[in-house]
């Protein structure tokens, strides 16, 4: 019995950091940078609105609806972690402030590149990390193809972990550069909410596209492993051509980003007036 109860309080204790502790302290470090330090809360709420929101469709989908994954915690509901934005939005402040000196150095070509290269692969490692300890704790489930083959935490993580976080932090990348280029300063409220809009759809629609397609994937795996034949239903019907649809809606997508990116340097030419005394 004592010996349950120190592996008790040792799970409670990580839960606790993982779902509880780093986020906040990432919210809060967040907020002192660049509301407090920086006098820019229109980028604080621009790289957290995003991720907050990211967590609340892609997450709340994937866990309720297409069972590619479950959380397993006191906070948890039929797989779905309540606080999940609140864990999105504070691990990709925690990233921010440790590497948002960088920043500004990004007024050149060769400064983007290595802010993008820099993000992505910081936030990726830091990503699979996260997704390794809460598999091997118990808090995460990934139901993949490594998890029907009983192949471990560590390739289940690094299955799903290096793509998905890869491009989560690829696309996070623009967003702080573009947030930085045009709101560290007074703009209009307008400018601020159009351009976290984009900047959400950018970041959460690719996301939807990759879940479904592995829902589909995972579905024709599992029921062909238990020898039945996968039911035909409205999305079903379109299982045929789900590539083509996927690579158009990654061209949608793409094009997409050179519109709003080409925009914003449109926006940024004009004289944009200060409605903040």
């Amino acid at each position: 019995m004592k010996g349950e109860n120190r592996v008790q309080n040792r799970l409670d204790s990580v839960e606790l950091w993982l779902t509880w502790v780093l986020p906040i302290v990432g919210i809060l470090l967040g907020l002192y940078k660049w509301v407090i330090q920086s006098h820019a809360p229109f980028f604080f709420l621009f790289t957290f609105v995003p991720p907050v929101l990211f967590g609340y469709t892609v997450e709340y989908w994937s866990n309720r609806h297409w069972r590619l994954s479950s959380w397993r915690t006191y906070n948890s509901q039929d797989g779905f972690q309540s606080t999940i934005g609140l864990i999105y939005g504070g691990f990709t402040q925690l990233l921010l402030f440790c590497l948002g000196n960088s920043l500004s150095f990004t007024n050149s070509f060769s400064g983007k590149i290595e802010w993008v290269v820099m993000l992505t692969f910081v936030g990726t490692i830091s990503g699979v990390l996260y997704l390794i300890l809460s598999i091997e704790d118990g808090f995460y489930t990934i139901f993949n193809a490594s998890y029907y083959k009983k192949e471990g935490s560590v390739r289940s993580a690094l299955r799903n972990g290096l793509t998905f976080y890869s491009i989560f932090y690829f696309t996070f990348s623009f967003i702080c550069m573009i947030g930085h280029s045009f709101l560290m300063g007074s703009v209009p409220v307008s400018f601020f909410v159009s351009l976290t809009v984009i900047a959400s759809f950018i970041l959460i629609v690719p996301f939807l596209i990759i879940g479904y397609n592995s829902f589909q994937q995972l579905e024709e795996y599992r029921l062909s492993n238990e020898g039945m034949e996968v039911q035909t239903d409205t999305f079903a019907l379109l299982l045929k051509y789900r590539k083509r649809i996927f690579q158009s809606f990654v061209i949608i997508t793409l094009t997409s980003l050179v519109v709003f990116i080409s925009w914003t340097v449109n926006m940024s030419k004009r004289e944009i007036p200060n409605y903040v005394s």
